[in-house]
């Protein structure tokens, strides 16, 4: 096949030059990537004489070097040029690759990452200043109310003093638990990991909600998890679910190996509205429940969600005899 044929079809810029450095071809993906008008002849010219001439000024580096090292340079139109040379023979050859396409990517991800970044640390700040807002009022009121007498004379009065008392607990619980998400999303507060069966991790569940059943598929296994914050936030999540199914009726939790995840299931009453879960108005309710199982669920690497009408968790998986990542493993 004629090699002017071959490199007329490439998509990349390929210039060849004879051993003395006098250029013998050049595709028109080079002229293109370039910007140089279609069926602009270099044949016979000395390829360092591209140094001076436009639009091929900007990779002078590129035409005055005999290595084989690559070379990097901007075009106006925020485009961006790699090239190298290559021995064929007793031919070199430059290859030249538009890069401005991933260039673009690259840029918009590094813009991206800075504003989410960004839009992060005006969350931490924001909740930071809330909640010293709030946390300093809540503090003075609930230490005026617990110097009044538990009975003020007038049944009216004593019960309307006695529910502004539990209102204010229940703030004061409610700004704790956002401190706490807070702090997990943000990483200050550190979780202390450790290879856990993921059998034990959903025997602790059940201990702490007895009407649970509870049941592990798909063989043994276990996670790497902070068994603390985890177990808490399936607590939480599964007294979410307690509260729609109604009282004496058991709340099912089965957990499945799938591959190198598992899934762990709550399945939700067939009449029931998704946002019901997290709506409660007890001191313990359930409104930050989510948050809190997210935070600690995604610093596991894991996800919560609905899923098939299920509140469901997703966390990695280590098989019956992985080592925990990190360690030496067993001795061979």
């Amino acid at each position: 096949m004629d090699a002017a044929l071959l490199l007329g079809v490439v998509t990349t810029g390929v210039l060849v030059t004879d051993p003395g450095g006098r250029i013998i071809m050049a595709n028109p993906a080079l002229l293109t990537a370039f910007g140089a008008p279609a069926g602009t002849d270099l044949t016979g010219l000395d390829v360092a004489a591209l140094a001076t001439l436009d639009p091929f000024r900007p990779a002078g580096a590129l035409w005055a070097d005999d290595s084989e090292r690559s070379h990097r340079w901007p075009l106006p139109g925020d485009r961006l040029l790699q090239g190298a040379w290559h021995v064929v023979g007793e031919l070199r050859a430059a290859t030249i690759t538009d890069l401005s396409a991933d260039a673009r990517v690259r840029r918009r991800l590094r813009e991206h990452n800075r504003a989410l970044a960004e839009l992060v640390a005006t969350k931490t700040e924001l909740v930071s200043a809330l909640l010293h807002e709030l946390r300093t009022p809540l503090a003075a009121a609930r230490s005026m109310a617990e110097f009044l007498p538990e009975d003020l004379g007038d049944a009216l009065t004593t019960d309307a003093v006695r529910g502004i008392s539990r209102n204010l607990e229940r703030l004061t619980a409610v700004t704790d638990e956002i401190v706490l998400i807070s702090g997990i999303e943000n990483g200050t507060i550190e979780l202390t990991r450790q290879r856990v069966e993921m059998a034990d991790l959903l025997g602790e569940v059940r201990a702490a909600h007895p009407g649970t059943r509870v049941t592990v598929t798909a063989g043994g296994g276990a996670v790497l998890a902070d068994p603390v914050r985890l177990v808490g936030a399936l607590i939480r999540l599964t007294a979410a679910v307690q509260a729609i199914t109604g009282a004496g009726t058991p709340v099912e939790l089965d957990a499945t190996r799938l591959d190198d995840q598992w899934r762990i299931s709550l399945p939700l009453p067939q009449d029931s509205a998704a946002d019901q879960l997290f709506t409660s108005t007890g001191r313990r309710g359930n409104a930050t429940a989510l948050m809190l199982a997210r935070a600690i669920v995604g610093r596991h690497d894991g996800t919560v969600g609905i899923e098939e009408n299920a509140l469901t968790v997703r966390l990695p998986a280590l098989s019956p005899s992985e080592p925990t990542p990190g360690s030496a493993g067993p001795a061979g």
